[in-house]
């Protein structure tokens, strides 16, 4: 059900709008890769695990109730929403299927190459989200941004708030490194 925010309302910080959007993107990878298994490193998000997974599940309770204007799928995320199981592990937060959740080992394949890895950002926050991962070096290769819409902005925008080599490797197209 949602629920109607009156204008005299104020919600409680963690079921915000500005504490949906700081979630926002995870949100809508847990919502594509649904039922597999979605990682966050606590660590690149600044937060402890148990934080980090109490405020994701804040965030998608906020979504659910309030749907906030979003470019996450809302017929699947209302499809799964109840199904979404947030786990804690060591350093890292896991969402998922409870089945994909149970079954998840921290022994991912380690890819090592100087081959770009390619990712089609949808919005900003993506693109952020991506540098920021690369700032915290989580990448073992170079990560090559297809269909970037305004390419020059942004090489400045993640240039100056992040420390990340970036090139324009052809039109809409810009490798992190």
């Amino acid at each position: 059900m949602v629920e109607p925010i009156s204008s005299g309302l104020t919600l409680p910080y963690r079921f915000r709008e500005e504490s949906f959007r700081y979630y926002e993107v995870i949100i809508l990878g847990i919502v594509k890769a649904f039922p597999s298994v979605t990682v966050v490193l606590a660590g690149v998000t600044g937060l402890t695990t148990t934080t980090l997974s109490c405020r994701l599940r804040d965030a998608i309770e906020s979504l659910g109730r309030y749907r906030w204007a979003t470019n996450i799928d809302m017929d699947r995320f209302d499809e799964i929403r109840h199904l979404i199981v947030v786990g804690e592990r060591e350093d890292c937060v896991v969402a998922g299927s409870r089945e994909a959740v149970r079954a998840w080992r921290k022994d991912p394949p380690i890819i090592q190459s100087n081959e770009p890895f390619s990712v089609t950002p949808s919005n900003r926050n993506e693109i952020g989200l991506i540098a920021l991962l690369a700032h915290n070096k989580v990448f073992n290769q170079p990560i090559r941004l297809r269909e970037v819409a305004d390419p020059e902005s942004i090489v400045g925008w993640l240039s100056n708030s992040f420390d990340v080599l970036v090139t324009v490797d052809g039109p809409n197209s810009l490798i992190l490194i």
